[in-house]
């Protein structure tokens, strides 16, 4: 990583890019997170491609836990352990892994011998025995190889060696040495006065001895190869090998040396007649045969002796059952199945599943892998969220499970194994409730995704209130948060080297948790608040809800007998069970998912989460523990019956999709949603023109019956799309809170187990600190995201456009902050390339008339609310309207004439539902959900002869543009009349309802022209250019009453 220091004059920039393109790297989710513990290196990531690189110290075991592990080439861990817990284990070619033992390391060869024994330096010495052979060594054992997927997905054979290696050649035995020859004697010698006598030839020395040989190695044990799997796909192509490393060759002894021959005696002279020419009668010639004693040879050496041959290895087990290939396994072995205690054989699979213990951190990667899915919102990758989140579900502990290891122990084996098994226990209980909180965190967003939610828990189609001028103003410090937690993140990594630093950053982490926990705190506050609040709204809309069901029943069952008898066909009975069907299907008060069939990989992990079994309830027997135990086990119960709640919210919406009969894929449908930007304010109902379309073959039948059920369809259909939005968000609310109280436990959690963790001077590189970190960093950038998220809703509201928010790759701050910056730039593109101005509108009086909505005036004089329909659907509105398009609401007045038999003041509620219906300029829909905008209206009456004179008090506003955004005209409004706020005081005495047979509405606000031409981009600003007279906080609302004594004309749209 390139260094502060370097950074400096013209090569400044240059190093800074150097440093985004390192960050965008390490910041990835699938950047591989490597820690050493003992003899043992361990490799957390996401996805993961392997090579010889990742196991280069081949002094250590391997643990490698991520959920996609891609073999690439040939991998060795030369006699080293490798086990690998993946989700998809797969290859692009040929692959293998090869944990084969060495051959020894002491290994000698023929010429490699033991020293020789050194020959007798001096005559007569005799020669020194030879050396004995040093031992061979034994082979290596074979590593283990231990592979658990899900499923194999290989593209060529994948074969795993674990053979034991050959046993040391020893070392041969020395030769002994060569004995020394004795020294001859010196021949006969004439002197003048006496001769001397020949002497004597002395003894030769004895030979060396030779060197036994060296004792050569056993060879090796072959390592067990398991390998498990829970879908079959192509698991044949893995082939297994552990072969007995052999004995080492046997060595050869060295052999004796010769003895040293003894030196001959010395020679005596013969007496010899001369020859006939000499004058001498006798000669004296030196024999050769007449000597003096010579001396006697020495012995030969002794040959060394053989050691014993050497033994072979055992060959290691191939397969979980010894039968050489992949055996399926369950689920559970992928986080340390213990159910083996109860097998016979658990001796024998006990370190299997010892090995699989599942990787906490691992699975965090994962969640965060599935989230970015999510967040990318295409058919696809929400597929791979779903697919992601049904693995986590399936293959962590949950609270039963917890439950039984507390009580399970280790019969009948041995103590070792006993010791594993305990050992195994302990650290898993250790972080129970990290797992707890963890599987919650998973089943949430399942239950969001059944729920039709995006990510972040809002309809697909969600604006916040907030506009667009706000998230301007507000995105800086938000940003400059995320990367604070970037640079801490950062930090960790370039310190990788320095245990001490490491350890100072992750204290740093820590130590802003606590503001963290306390954040959480609050919001969980305030989500009570408010699912309290939107739980009374939705109660008190369901009447209406019924009332409007039980009518349109009514004009249903009318419309179809009508259509019967015009036609007099019974071959019809299936153009008419389709129109009833999807009328149901459209319009049931449950939500309106029921004409939805979830996409395969959803409901497989949504029906399988809802179908597990019954959540835990915690045995008394525990609440002996110490307190500390005690204190868990609570934290565990609470996240066991927050995760049964949860279950249940899924499989509401399993229930529907079952029962829809899959007129509509669920990814699509948002997928669909996205591109469109929603045609309905829920995403899940059938569309307009499909229901005209089902009307269609028989409309012109019978026109009146068919244009009542039309009428009351419409009516029905946008209070039920309301109430769903509202239900929608009830459920948001609270998978909201069950997220953020299992966030704030596993973050305690965490806390407690990295202090101790630390204190006991743990590798700080390892994944549990890694993944912490990375977490401080993952959800700071989330919060960044959720922001610019919204910021992009409120831009799209405010322009109407069809862009989607970017797709986010998941390195830097800098590329979120970029996105930031980047829709300023949109918008003023947008605006100098707009031919349009924003057009005030005012006056338009929309009359609710008794007859027409009796059931709405009912509700009202029994305190509850009347609701009302503003919808394209309704022909006279959409005429009354003609020519504005975007119309959104600024100001409300609500007047109910008749309210008062004398003066005094009327105050009147009303609430606006949070679906925003709009025609853009080119006369395309578009809908979008927020939250419900509440308002008053309080005026005077003043009776005088000619009518009622009526003065504003107080009320009125709607939205403003910049404080909040302004809601669009046509949606479901409600209309109420308290006599008591919430404080107790009474208001409105002396109102009296019943002489009250019309309610009248006023809305004014901001529109814009149809285009004249068909434009790629719409000019939409929706800032107010000065301040309205009525204008006032959002707490706070009034608006100014019209000038009495000016004549005001107004639209009039009588319902």
């Amino acid at each position: 990583m390139p260094t502060k220091e370097n950074m400096v004059g013209d090569n400044r920039p240059a190093q800074q890019n150097m440093e985004q393109e390192w960050l965008a790297n390490q910041l990835k989710y699938s950047n591989v997170q490597r820690g050493k513990k003992g003899n043992t290196i361990y490799l957390t990531a996401a996805d993961l491609t392997l090579t010889y690189e990742d196991l280069r110290d081949t002094t250590c075991n391997y643990v490698i836990h991520a959920d996609t592990v891609c073999l690439a080439g040939k991998l060795e861990t030369k006699g080293r352990d490798i086990t690998i817990n993946a989700r998809i284990i797969s290859s692009e070619a040929e692959a293998v892994i090869d944990a084969s033992g060495p051959t020894a390391n002491i290994n000698f060869t023929t010429e490699n011998r033991a020293k020789t024994g050194v020959a007798g330096a001096k005559p007569g010495d005799k020669g020194l025995s030879g050396a004995n052979g040093e031992r061979g060594s034994n082979g290596y054992n074979g590593g283990a190889i231990t592979l658990a997927a899900e499923r194999f997905e290989l593209k060529g054979e994948l074969k795993l060696i674990a053979n034991g290696g050959q046993g040391g050649r020893g070392q041969e035995g020395g030769d002994g040495g060569k004995g020394a020859n004795g020294i001859d004697g010196v021949d006969y010698k004439f002197n003048i006065f006496f001769p001397d006598d020949p002497t004597p030839g002395t003894d030769g020395g004895n030979g060396g001895n030779g060197g036994n040989a060296g004792e050569s190695g056993d060879g090796g044990n072959g390592g067990d190869i398991i390998v498990g799997y829970v879908v079959s796909a192509n698991e044949h192509y893995i082939k297994m090998e552990s072969r007995a490393g052999r004995a080492g060759e046997q060595a050869k002894p060295g052999k004796g040396a010769s003895g040293g021959t003894g030196g001959k005696g010395g020679r005596f002279y013969d007496k010899e007649p001369a020859p006939a020419w000499m004058d001498k009668n006798y000669i004296y010639i030196i024999s050769e045969t007449n000597r003096a004693k010579s001396g006697t040879d020495g012995t030969n050496g002794k040959n060394g002796d053989s050691k014993a041959p050497a033994a072979d290895g055992r060959p290691g087990r191939c397969g979980i059952n010894s039968e050489g290939k992949p055996a399926l396994i369950e689920y559970t072995d992928f986080f340390g199945s213990f159910e083996v205690i109860h097998r016979q054989d658990a001796p024998k699979l006990l370190y299997f599943d010892q090995r699989l213990m599942g990787s906490l951190e691992q699975k965090s990667l994962t969640l965060h892998k599935a989230g970015i899915a999510y967040l990318a919102s295409s058919e696809e990758r929400l597929n791979e969220a779903a697919i992601l989140l049904e693995w986590m579900l399936k293959t962590m502990p949950d609270a039963d499970w917890f439950e039984e290891l507390r009580y399970a122990a280790l019969h009948e084996v041995h103590e070792d194994e006993a010791h594993r098994f305990e050992e195994f226990k302990s650290r898993m209980l250790e972080v129970s409730l990290q797992w707890l909180a963890l599987r919650n965190k998973a089943a949430i967003l399942i239950a969001q995704l059944s729920q039709g939610l995006d990510y972040f828990g809002h309809p697909w189609n969600w604006v916040p209130l907030m506009p667009f001028d706000r998230y301007l103003e507000l995105g800086g410090s938000l940003i400059t948060a995320a990367q604070q937690a970037e640079d801490l993140y950062k930090d960790y990594l370039s310190v990788q080297a320095n245990q001490d630093s490491r350890v100072g950053v992750i204290k740093e982490a820590m130590s802003q948790s606590a503001d963290k926990a306390a954040e959480i705190t609050k919001r969980r506050e305030w989500l009570i608040k408010e699912r309290d609040e939107l739980k009374h709204n939705i109660d008190a809309m369901l009447k209406d809800v019924q009332s409007k069901g039980e009518e349109l029943q009514k004009k249903a069952t009318a419309f179809v007998e009508a259509l019967k008898n015009e036609l007099r066909m019974e071959s019809l009975k299936i153009t008419v069970d389709l129109i009833v069907t999807g009328v149901s299907l459209a319009t049931g008060v449950a939500p309106v998912v029921g004409a939805l069939k979830v996409g395969g990989a959803l409901r497989s992990a949504i029906s399988n989460f809802t179908s597990e079994g019954k959540t835990i309830i915690i045995d008394e027997a525990f609440k002996s523990d110490k307190s500390i135990k005690k204190e868990k086990k609570e934290k565990e119960k609470e996240l066991s019956k927050s995760l049964d709640s949860v279950k249940k919210t899924a499989a509401a919406g399993r229930a529907l999709w079952e029962q829809g009969g899959g007129l509509v894929d669920l990814t699509k449908q948002m997928n669909r949603a996205q591109e469109r930007f929603g045609y309905g304010s829920t995403l899940m109902t059938m569309t307009r023109e499909e229901f005209e379309e089902l009307l269609k073959p028989v409309y012109s039948k019978v026109p009146e019956k068919a244009g009542e059920y039309r009428t009351v369809f419409y009516e029905f259909l946008n209070v039920v799309e309301d109430y769903q939005n509202k239900a929608s968000a009830y459920s948001a609310y609270f998978l909201e809170d069950e997220k953020l109280a299992a966030e704030l436990i596993e973050l305690q959690a965490n806390d407690d187990r990295l202090r101790q963790n630390l204190g006991d001077g743990m590798d700080a590189s390892l994944p549990l600190f890694h993944t912490y970190i990375f977490e401080r960093f993952s959800q700071a950038r989330l919060a960044l995201i959720d922001f610019l998220y919204q910021e992009y809703q409120a831009f799209r509201y405010m322009t109407l456009g069809n862009e989607r928010f970017p797709k986010i790759k998941d390195s830097h701050v800098a590329e979120l902050s970029g996105i930031h910056a980047d829709v300023i730039v949109k918008l003023k593109n947008m605006l100098n390339a707009s031919d349009s101005a924003i057009q005030p509108f005012e006056n338009i009086k929309f009359i609710f008339k008794e007859e027409t909505f009796p059931e709405q005036f009912a509700a009202m004089r029994a305190g509850d609310a009347a609701v009302f329909s503003l919808s394209l659907d309704n022909l006279l509105i959409r005429s009354k309207i003609a020519g504005k398009a975007h119309m959104m609401v600024s100001g409300c007045r609500v007047v109910l004439p008749g309210a008062r038999e004398t003066d005094g003041e009327v105050h009147v509620d009303f609430a606006h539902s949070g679906s925003s219906t709009f025609l853009d300029r080119e006369a395309k829909r578009h809908d979008f959900i927020h939250k419900s905008s509440l308002g008053l209206y309080q005026y005077e009456v003043n009776l005088q002869p000619d009518g009622e004179k009526l003065s504003f008090k107080a009320g009125g506003v709607v939205g403003d543009g910049r404080t909040r955004i302004m809601p669009g005209l046509l949606s479901v409004w409600s209309i109420k009349v308290p006599t008591v706020d919430l404080a107790g005081m009474s208001i409105n005495e002396g109102v009296d309802l019943n002489n009250v047979n019309r309610i009248e509405m006023m809305v004014e606000g901001k529109a814009e022209a149809y285009a004249v031409r068909r434009t790629n981009e719409n000019l939409q600003s929706y800032k107010v250019p000065v301040k309205p007279i009525w204008e006032s906080p959002d707490h706070e609302l009034h608006a100014m009453a019209p000038n009495s004594e000016q004549e005001i004309k107004y639209t009039v749209i009588e319902l």
